[in-house]
């Protein structure tokens, strides 16, 4: 490959790179995207994912009000409130702009946040493959329409550096299969590669000190280079410090078939986590994406238990699609059971007395519905006030599953990225979109958001964007 000059390059295919440059190809505009997977069906997220649009665990049909909300709740109120309300406003009109494409959904579940699941649905596999299905069926669909329409996707291409001129990207060189590098000159420059969760350096300097104790609940394609392109070109960068995963089984790192379902956030929610001393760290009442962000900020990533009782393994243990009960029971060392708490410690080399006593505390909290005395304090609601008094006791080994990062590129409204300057001004010419991007989710809890809902509306909005660029129309 010779260089090139297009309208725009997408660096990443994945939902948010493919939306994006399909709606630019629908518009007559020459569009480059550079893939760095070399396989047919490349690796990533979008290929691995279970299809679910949503926003904040509600239904995209929802008020946009009512999503904000939830935004802004969800994140203690630290998303940007531009970004939170361009995803409440187009997360249904992403969906339909995407069923318009012939991307088919059906509703995965009674529950609300389900109405809107890609299909055919991926929700109730255990193991990663979803080939023929979900995000599979949706990227080689919009692929295929990109295709036709003239547009152009290298597979094997990586994106290297941006390139720019007075103040404005002018494109990007790339490394090719054969080593070597290509400049593709474009008006517009779309960043859509993901996250950093798969760089333990990036990971060891904001998620966790031992990363390599970490699930990786992804395609593990994605490195962070595109985080680092744009903050070398001068390019703003959020707090980087949470992620977007799931409480697995430990012993899954060894097993595949035992990822990215079944997941332990329900039992965590109704149970206690505690580290390898039997104490509590962390809120439990937060739920799953804020328990793993703890997990994956111990000490001692690894040597983490969530702890719970008869009851709770027959209800919350048998919740949702795939529930651990019964499908972690053929895993050697998934649950642990004994017919009191100390003998349950002893077998899980933790200090008795110490498992006893957070035990004690914890039911106490829940007698009075006051966790405000517990240290961490624990938030309560009807659902999770379930005391750990019915034998036989559980333990079950968890770590913490890690399928994107939150944080990254910062980005306004329309998918523009931001100078690191003082005024935070636009860079004319760049943008970015998907889960490099950042701005939207994490913040102290951290809230979680929707990945496919975010790379949908962030792609969408960068190519509109784009074409109101008066350089390119």
């Amino acid at each position: 490959m010779t260089d090139l000059t297009v309208d725009a390059v997408v660096m990443g295919a994945g939902l948010a790179g493919i939306t994006c440059a399909l709606r630019l190809a629908q518009a007559g505009k020459s569009v480059l995207v550079a893939e760095k997977g070399k396989d047919e069906r490349y690796p990533c997220n979008t290929r691995m994912s279970g299809g679910v649009f949503h926003v904040c665990l509600t239904d995209i049909l929802s008020d946009p009000a009512l999503l904000k909300g939830r935004i802004l709740e969800e994140t203690g109120y630290s998303a940007r409130e531009d970004l939170a309300e361009a995803v409440a406003t187009d997360a249904i009109r992403a969906v339909r702009w995407l069923q318009n494409q012939g991307i088919r959904f059906v509703k995965g579940s009674p529950d609300p946040w389900h109405n809107f699941v890609l299909a055919p649905p991926a929700i109730n596999r255990i193991g990663g493959s979803t080939e023929g299905r979900s995000g599979d069926v949706l990227l080689r669909t919009l692929e295929r329409q990109l295709l036709d329409l003239g547009g152009e996707l290298h597979r094997g291409l990586h994106g290297q550096q941006l390139v720019g001129d007075a103040g404005r990207c002018l494109g990007m060189t790339a490394l090719q299969e054969n080593g070597q590098s290509v400049t593709i000159l474009a008006g517009a420059t779309i960043i859509c590669d993901g996250g950093f969760q798969s760089n333990s350096d990036l990971l060891r300097e904001n998620i966790s000190a031992l990363p390599e104790r970490l699930l990786q609940r992804n395609s593990g394609q994605s490195v962070g280079d595109g985080l680092k392109m744009v903050s070398a070109f001068g390019g703003k960068v959020t707090d980087l410090s949470g992620f977007y995963g799931h409480l697995q089984s430990a012993p899954s790192a060894q097993d595949s078939r035992y990822w990215p379902y079944p997941w332990l956030d329900y039992l965590a929610l109704a149970g206690i986590v505690v580290d390898a001393y039997g104490r509590r760290f962390c809120d439990e009442g937060l739920g799953g994406v804020s328990i793993a962000n703890a997990v994956a900020r111990q000490p001692d990533p690894d040597k983490v238990w969530v702890i719970f009782d008869h009851n709770i393994w027959e209800g919350p243990g048998r919740a949702r699609f795939i529930p651990p009960n019964p499908n972690l029971l053929d895993l050697e060392g998934a649950v642990i059971q004994s017919d009191t708490l100390s003998e349950l410690a002893d077998r899980i080399a933790l200090p008795a007395e110490n498992l006893c006593e957070t035990v004690i505390s914890h039911n106490s909290a829940i007698a009075k519905n006051d966790g405000s005395s517990l240290t961490p304090c624990r938030s309560f609601t009807p659902q999770n006030l379930w005391p750990i008094e019915e034998a036989p006791y559980f333990a079950a080994p968890i770590i913490a599953g890690i399928t994107h990062t939150m944080g990254g590129i910062e980005i306004d409204a329309n998918s523009q990225v931001l100078s690191a300057t003082k005024d935070s001004i636009p860079i004319p010419g760049l943008y970015a979109a998907g889960a490099c991007t950042g701005g939207l989710e994490g913040g102290e809890k951290p809230g979680y958001v929707g990945g496919l809902v975010k790379s949908a509306v962030t792609g969408l909005r960068a190519s509109e964007q784009i074409l109101r660029d008066p350089q390119l129309v």
